[in-house]
């Protein structure tokens, strides 16, 4: 039976998410503090060793105030997505902080992705990436890193 639900949430839900990213930090990290959350290189060999059905991942930094990169990076995500493979995303300020999972390309060209905080599944217009402006749809403005299947 499900837990009682409050505006939607299931009650208890932050504590378990909370507990949950406390989990994978500590499964995914040896050296890193976890004020920085999970590095980018430890959720790739925390996907590995958890989640062995998405295949490998790969690390693919952002130089966000490039639009080059960017658009290389973004181009990257999208060859993936169109193969039907989902890509984490790190979003940050100044430091990398929350990861988000894009799902999939809507056919106004929208990204759908999954903000865990929420638990919505939100649709990200690229221009948004590109100017830097991703917080009102994911919390933070720059994109950080995207992980890409290998």
């Amino acid at each position: 039976m499900w837990p009682p639900a409050r505006a939607g949430v299931a009650i208890g839900f932050g504590a378990r998410f909370d507990a949950r990213q406390r989990e994978v930090h500590r499964q995914s990290t040896r050296f890193w503090p976890r004020a920085l959350g999970t590095s980018p290189w430890g959720m790739v060999r925390w996907l590995r060793r958890h989640v062995p059905g998405a295949g490998p991942y790969r690390v693919r930094l952002v130089d966000d105030v490039s639009a080059a990169d960017v658009d290389d990076a973004l181009a990257q995500a999208r060859a993936a997505l169109a193969a039907g493979r989902p890509v984490p995303l790190l979003v940050g300020a100044l430091v990398p902080r929350h990861y988000v999972l894009a799902l999939g390309v809507a056919g106004d060209g929208r990204w759908r992705v999954y903000e865990p905080t929420s638990g919505e599944v939100r649709a990200l217009g690229l221009r948004l990436v590109r100017e830097r402006r991703l917080a009102p749809v994911l919390g933070f403005d720059r994109l950080q890193a995207v992980l890409l299947p290998a």
